[in-house]
């Protein structure tokens, strides 16, 4: 699907049978890695998902660097976030994962979002190499999963259920993948992430 056309860079979603689950990939430019682990992930799944693998692509041509467009799907979107909010909404997602990295981390760690009492999706996700710390920029860390609140309007945000009128995912997940480690094992490791959340669906209900 064609979801909308940013100064000229088409961003496109790619459409299983009954998607329950969203990936998305691409949102600050320096993170390309997560792109081709999508769009491998991609290839060799059937799996019911809707994948954005390049949510951002005019940053990613035209910006070297991060920009904010991921704090930006809350009350004041741009035109993009805005066409993409839309196009996502006529989906019952269980599931929603965004693939990032930090340039300052070895290890991986995540951000996840679900109710108190739910199993953790991502201590079943990340079975690569986690962070140690305890401490993330202010947020407290337990083996590598931050239980997240954040209040920023990130994509997280948007698409955890309890922040949403409409419905929303029941697991909302940030993936951190660890930039400090070369570009093949980065697009591994986020592709073996996918892989094994191929392996969690069925232990789910409503997926």
């Amino acid at each position: 699907d064609l979801v909308y056309i940013d100064n000229d860079f088409p961003i496109y979603a790619f459409r299983g049978n009954n998607p329950k689950i969203f990936i998305s990939s691409g949102t600050h430019s320096p993170e390309w890695t997560q792109i081709f682990a999508n769009l491998n992930f991609l290839k060799d799944t059937d799996s019911s998902v809707v994948s954005i693998p390049c949510i951002n692509p005019f940053g990613l041509m035209r910006y070297p660097k991060r920009d904010k467009s991921n704090r930006m799907w809350g009350k004041y979107k741009d035109k993009r976030t805005k066409a993409i909010s839309e196009y996502l909404s006529q989906f019952d997602f269980s599931i929603s994962i965004d693939m990032h990295e930090d340039v300052d981390f070895n290890e991986a760690y995540c951000y996840e979002r679900k109710q108190k009492n739910d199993k953790s999706l991502a201590d079943r996700l990340l079975t690569i190499p986690r962070t140690k710390e305890t401490n993330i920029y202010g947020d407290e860390c337990n083996n590598g999963i931050i239980n997240s609140d954040v209040k920023e309007k990130t994509l997280e945000y948007y698409m955890y259920k309890d922040t949403r009128k409409k419905q929303g995912a029941k697991y909302s997940l940030t993936i951190e993948i660890p930039g400090l480690q070369p570009e093949l094992i980065r697009i591994n490791q986020g592709k073996q992430i996918l892989d094994n959340l191929k392996d969690q669906i069925i232990s789910y209900s409503g997926l």
